[in-house]
């Protein structure tokens, strides 16, 4: 969040030192719970789990590792501090369901990707996260609600999805075991 402001204020410079030290800092997380990464889109990650391995657990996988991320937070804005750099925040969506799994794209370049409706009511959640939130959709709580705590976030319209059958709750504790 802000990342684009801040690039526009203090130049490339900043940029190309934050963003790095942003990812290295959420893939570490990341990458121990099993997770897939996608791609990097500029300053954000798009991970998946259960593929291309079978996880029984994927969705508690993603929000075990999404929670960790929002609580170490603070490390990585004391690294960024200690360079001088301004601090970041972000937000993350996780939803669970089908996608199309496998190398996408053309002759010319392919990459291991997940497509589909799931993937972008995802990356919808991630954009109506406030920083440092967690937001989930009704699935992936169906799959975790005994090991988390939620609050159901109301009034929200995604594009394409109806406000009356669609729920988004936002993730507030997770138990460790």
């Amino acid at each position: 969040r802000g990342l684009p402001s801040v690039s526009g204020r203090r130049g490339g410079p900043d940029v190309t030192e934050v963003v790095p030290m942003s990812l290295d800092h959420l893939s570490d997380i990341l990458f121990p719970g099993g997770g897939t990464v996608d791609k990097y889109v500029g300053d954000e990650i798009v991970a998946f789990w259960n593929a291309p391995r079978l996880q029984a657990d994927h969705a508690l996988l993603a929000v075990r590792r999404a929670y960790e991320m929002i609580n170490r937070a603070p490390e990585l804005e004391q690294r960024l501090l200690a360079k001088g750099l301004p601090p970041i925040r972000w937000g993350i969506g996780i939803n669970t369901g089908p996608a199309v799994v496998g190398m996408m794209g053309s002759r010319s370049r392919l990459q291991y990707t997940a497509l589909g409706d799931t993937v972008n009511t995802a990356a919808r959640f991630c954009a109506h996260a406030p920083a440092f939130h967690v937001l989930i959709g009704q699935q992936t709580y169906d799959m975790c609600k005994d090991h988390i705590a939620v609050d159901l976030v109301p009034g929200v319209q995604l594009k394409g999805k109806s406000a009356e059958t669609f729920r988004i709750y936002q993730v507030t504790a997770i138990r460790e075991t």
